[in-house]
C-alpha cells in the first residue's frame, strides 16, 4: 500500500467518477482503475460499487475514506510544523559559552548583529565546556566560544582567533609577590591554592593544577566555582589563583602577576579564546556574527583585528 494510491481512492471517493479523478490527478483513467484495483485485492476488500453509469463507496470504502480523512489532515499538519520547525532553526543561531564574564563585549555584538539581521533570532546557552564541545558536534549549537585547547581534537572546524591566553597570578594588591616580575611555582610555597573543580576547567587548567599539586603538594587547597569566584576568594585573602588573563575582566583590589610553569610544558596557544563553528554551518551568518564578536572583543582588548584569521 502506498500513499499515491491512497490518494487515488480519496480522489476517486472525493469524485465517484474514474474520468474526474485521472483529471484532478494529471494522469489516464486506466492508471486510476489499477490503483484503486491493486488497493482493494491487497485490502481484501471491495471499495466501490461499480455500475453501468455511477459508481459508489460500499460501507468498507466509506469507513476508509472517513479514517483515511483524519490521516490526511494529521499528516498535513505534521508537515506544516515540520517546515515551521525547520524555518524556525534555519533563522536561528545558537551561541554557546562557558563564562559569560570571559566576553564582556558580547552583548553589545549580539545587538548590533540583530539591528542588522532582525530576522534572525539569537539564542545562548551557558555550559560546560564538555558539553559545548558535545552540543556542537551534535549540532545543537552553531557557533560556542572556549579555549582552544577544548577543542583541538574536534573535526570539521573553523576557528577564529579572540584573544591571546597567558597565565597569570591572581593576588591582592599589598602581596610580596607584587614585586615579581614574574611567578613560578617554587615562589608560591606556602601559599594557599584556589582551584577550580575539574569538572568546571578545561583540560589545560585541569593540568596547570595537577602540576601544582605536584611541585607544591603542602600547599592548603579551596575550590571555586569559576574565574569570578577565585577573585573574590582572592581579594577575601583565601590565597593565591592561577588563571588565564582573560578569565577576569573586574580587577578592582587585586594584582596580575605573570605566571610560568617550569620546562615550558605549556603550549601557550592552548589558552587562546577561540570562536568556533562547524564547517557545514547552515548559514554563513555564523562566521558573520563570530567575525563581528572577534572585533568587539578585540576592541575591548586594545587590540587590532588583524589578529583574527
Amino acid at each position: 500500500m502506498t500513499l499515491k494510491q491512497l490518494n487515488c481512492f480519496l480522489t476517486v471517493a472525493e469524485t465517484l467518477n474514474f474520468a474526474r479523478a485521472a483529471e484532478k490527478l494529471y494522469t489516464t483513467q486506466p492508471s486510476v482503475t489499477r490503483s484503486i484495483k491493486s488497493l482493494e485485492e491487497e485490502l481484501g476488500v471491495t471499495l466501490f460499487s461499480r455500475h453501468s453509469r455511477k459508481v459508489e463507496l460500499t460501507p468498507a470504502g466509506s469507513y476508509l475514506q472517513d479514517e483515511l480523512r483524519h490521516m490526511s489532515q494529521e499528516l498535513n499538519a505534521a508537515i506544516q510544523n515540520t517546515q515551521k520547525i525547520h524555518n524556525r532553526f534555519s533563522n536561528e543561531i545558537r551561541i554557546g559559552v562557558t563564562d559569560l564574564m570571559e566576553l564582556p563585549s558580547l552583548p553589545q555584538t549580539m545587538q548590533e548583529f540583530h539591528e542588522e539581521n532582525p530576522a534572525i533570532s539569537l539564542q545562548l546557552h551557558v555550559k560546560e565546556f564538555r558539553e559545548l564541545v558535545q552540543a556542537l558536534t551534535e549540532e545543537k549549537l552553531d557557533l560556542i566560544y572556549c579555549m582552544r585547547s577544548a577543542v583541538s581534537t574536534l573535526k570539521n572546524k573553523e576557528v577564529l582567533l579572540l584573544r591571546k591566553g597567558s597565565l597569570f597570578c591572581m593576588v591582592p594588591p599589598g602581596s610580596p609577590l607584587c614585586s615579581l616580575g614574574q611567578v613560578n611555582p617554587k615562589d608560591l610555597c606556602g601559599y594557599p591554592w584556589i582551584f577550580r573543580h575539574e569538572r568546571n576547567s578545561n583540560p589545560v587548567i585541569a593540568e596547570v593544577q595537577r602540576q601544582l599539586r605536584k611541585l607544591q603538594p603542602d600547599n592548603p587547597v579551596v575550590y571555586s566555582g569559576s574565574p569570578a569566584q577565585s577573585a573574590l576568594m582572592v581579594k577575601a585573602g583565601f590565597g593565591v589563583s592561577i588563571v588565564v588573563d582573560y578569565s577576569v575582566t573586574f580587577r578592582d583590589g587585586l594584582e596580575m602577576v605573570p605566571f610560568k610553569l617550569p620546562g615550558g610544558k605549556l603550549p601557550e596557544k592552548d589558552l587562546d579564546l577561540v570562536a568556533v563553528w562547524r564547517k557545514n554551518a547552515k548559514t554563513d551568518l555564523v562566521e558573520r556574527f563570530a567575525r563581528m564578536s572577534c572585533q568587539f572583543q578585540q576592541g575591548e582588548a586594545q587590540e587590532t583585528i588583524s589578529t583574527c584569521y
